[in-house]
């Protein structure tokens, strides 16, 4: 028997679940999801559509959406948006890159990243497994959380797009 196709299996909307499923780890509700995926959509450029459907968001494209789902729900979330290398250095390997997005999930007031992957030219909201040291992805094409790097201080498995980092924190 065929099995039901999944998210990314004939779509490329791994960025629009991901800015959705970050703002909703961010305390925002699910209630608002239909609305915030629906921002994100309008956020992205008409002439990118319906490429945006097979070819998947850029990091530009990105960035607009998650300041449309921002512009939708900042009077009342207090979440606070960075993107820590975007106009700076950004780090020189994956282990370092890593190492920051530890760091990160560390702070109290990060709720979440969402990390751009080399390998499949796909947005993942990645957050800390339970004990700090390794980088749990929620990844809209699984059904459930998946521990995809190696423990602190082991090289990771993972090929980033080392420049392409959002950091999501709750004002307190």
């Amino acid at each position: 028997m065929n099995r039901p196709k999944q998210q990314g299996q004939l779509d490329w909307l791994c960025g629009v679940y991901a800015v959705v499923n970050a703002f909703i780890k961010c305390g925002i509700s699910n209630k608002k999801s239909k609305k915030l995926f629906k921002e994100a959509i309008l956020a992205l450029p008409c002439e990118g559509w319906p490429e945006v459907l097979w070819k998947g968001t850029s990091f530009k494209e990105l960035r607009k959406m998650i300041r449309g789902c921002h512009e939708e729900v900042a009077r009342t979330s207090g979440i606070l948006v960075e993107y820590p290398f975007l106009d700076g250095p950004k780090p020189k390997t994956d282990q370092e890159y890593h190492a920051k997005c530890l760091e990160l999930v560390a702070e109290d007031d990060v709720k979440c990243l969402i990390l751009g992957l080399k390998k499949k030219n796909h947005w993942v909201v990645a957050t800390s497994d339970s004990d700090g040291k390794r980088i749990l992805h929620l990844d809209s094409e699984q059904s459930e959380p998946v521990l995809r790097n190696k423990p602190k201080g082991e090289a990771t498995k993972e090929i980033y797009c080392r420049k392409q980092l959002v950091v999501f924190r709750k004002a307190e």
